[in-house]
């Protein structure tokens, strides 16, 4: 007969939390059978619960009188000998990356430079221990830009950015953006074997164009047409008097804007020095940095996470969905500025 050494109410409670709650089945077998250990059951008794051999019970409990709670887990194994040398896992990595969409072909070129034969389960498992994932490609436009005057801008904006947080300007972000009937999908969880489908009932768009401070404050206006400098001169005429109109307005307003052709335009630059008399400055990023401008993350939240599904079924729908959203902006729907 064997048994384990009496156990302390400390050490029966943190065997109990494994036996319950450890996610590795072997540990929640294992904390248990030293629970009925402890309790008087005999070898054979527990090998019968659990369905295992005497030499098994055996094991478990000379381990957990060597080691303790370290003794409820597997040693480590050496495992199958890896095929590949460290610096040869690196050259299969760049061998893979050289065509990253489609890594059969570097499969086959790896079987090529090393004489060797793996399965793609094999090269993917390379792949991540090289600390690399599969997810979406973005489109990206910076070999265009200016990098020097793009850092520029960055360190400009991070000004600004203190002076907001000092109380010296309000700063917002403008841009304009299409939401239409045509969803934007992104990922999403699936069961296995089925497909999630999002009917497209239509093309028409809504064109929203906005004003957003990193503390949420959002000021959208929608517009059904074509959006032109006529339409963006609008929104900032309103803007900027409902600037005026605000008790105790003693501070500047900064926005933010890039330099699309309709923010461009000879009629949108004669408005420049009327905004400015309003306590309205315009910022222009440079071209090929729509990173800059924070409103870009409300848009893609907007389109990709809060629109339900159940908007792509009408155009009623999809309107209310979309007001919904504009106006919970900053309350019901928010995002984190670092």
């Amino acid at each position: 007969m064997k048994f384990i050494s009496p156990l302390n109410d400390e050490t029966q409670a943190r065997l109990r939390l494994l036996m319950h709650e450890s996610p590795n089945a072997r540990i929640r077998h294992r904390a248990h059978a030293v629970l009925l250990s402890a309790r008087g059951y005999r070898i054979k008794q527990i090998a019968d619960i659990f369905e295992v051999d005497r030499d098994t019970v055996s094991r478990w409990l000379d381990n957990w009188n060597e080691r303790d709670t370290e003794g409820l887990s597997d040693e480590p194994r050496s495992g199958r000998p890896r095929t590949l040398n460290a610096q040869q896992e690196d050259q299969a990595r760049a061998i893979a990356l050289e065509e990253p969409r489609q890594i059969k072909l570097g499969l086959a070129r790896i079987r090529e430079t090393f004489g060797i034969t793996r399965s793609l389960a094999w090269l993917r498992t390379l792949l991540r221990e090289g600390h690399l994932r599969y997810k979406r490609i973005r489109a990206s436009l910076r070999r265009k830009r200016d990098e020097a005057a793009f850092r520029a801008a960055q360190q400009e904006l991070a000004d600004f950015q203190r002076q907001e947080a000092a109380g010296e300007i309000d700063l917002y972000y403008f841009d304009e953006a299409g939401f239409g009937l045509r969803p934007s999908l992104a990922y999403a969880w699936q069961p296995i074997g089925a497909r999630l489908e999002v009917e497209q009932t239509g093309r028409a768009q809504i064109n929203v164009l906005g004003f957003l401070q990193r503390d949420g404050d959002f000021v959208p206006f929608t517009s059904e047409e074509a959006v032109t400098s006529e339409t963006v001169m609008a929104c900032l005429d309103y803007f900027a008097a409902h600037l005026s109109r605000r008790m105790c307005k003693t501070r500047p307003t900064v926005v933010v804007i890039d330099n699309a052709p309709v923010h461009t335009s000879r009629a949108f630059k004669a408005r420049l020095s009327a905004w400015a008399r309003q306590g309205l400055q315009l910022y222009f990023l440079p071209s090929y940095a729509p990173e800059l401008n924070l409103i870009e993350h409300l848009w893609r939240k907007m389109k990709y996470l809060w629109m339900p599904f159940s908007a792509y079924e009408s155009l009623q729908k999809f309107k209310q969905a979309l007001d919904e959203i504009l106006v919970g902006v900053g309350t019901k729907y928010r995002i984190t500025f670092s």
